[in-house]
């Protein structure tokens, strides 16, 4: 079985990362953590900055991910048995990344975490999980985040 995890911050993806392993799927997997990096658009607030100081800011993120994602992989390698973990930091948009390394590497399921954002913030904001459930080719497992673990999310209209 592959299972391809979306990877957004530390938070949600220990949510997914915990969830896999209570759910026993452990021996004989292949992972592959997808970590998306979202290009800064000119048109977007930071367009005020020049073009040196947004690739400076992409690289960081780069930087920061790999290294959450090899956090990731050393909390979820002990418990693997016979699986294998891969690992990817892109730059593209998250919806269309996720689908397009999904079919690439033939996986048997996605897993993401949900931000459980409500009302307007949805709306606003939109929704990942619900996109990629909606187009995806396999199934797409959206595991939500405890209460008490959404410190920054606390301020989701109802």
């Amino acid at each position: 079985m592959k299972i391809l995890i979306a990877i957004e911050d530390e938070t949600y993806s220990n949510a997914a990362i915990d969830f896999v392993r209570r759910c026993g799927w452990t021996k004989d997997v292949d992972f592959k953590f997808l970590h998306i990096v979202e290009p800064l658009l000119v048109d977007s607030y930071m367009c005020f900055a020049p073009s040196p100081v947004l690739t400076d800011i992409v690289q960081e993120h780069k930087k920061w991910a790999a290294t959450l994602l090899k956090t990731l992989e050393d909390k979820l390698k002990p418990a693997l048995e016979g699986g294998s973990i891969e690992t990817l930091v892109i730059e593209d948009f998250a919806k269309s990344a996720i689908l397009e390394q999904s079919k690439e590497w033939n996986a048997d399921l996605i897993v993401m975490g949900s931000h459980g954002r409500k009302g307007m913030n949805k709306f606003l904001m939109g929704s990942v999980s619900q996109a990629v459930a909606e187009h995806a080719d396999v199934p797409v497992m959206i595991v939500r985040v405890p209460q008490k673990a959404k410190s920054l999310d606390s301020f989701d209209a109802a």
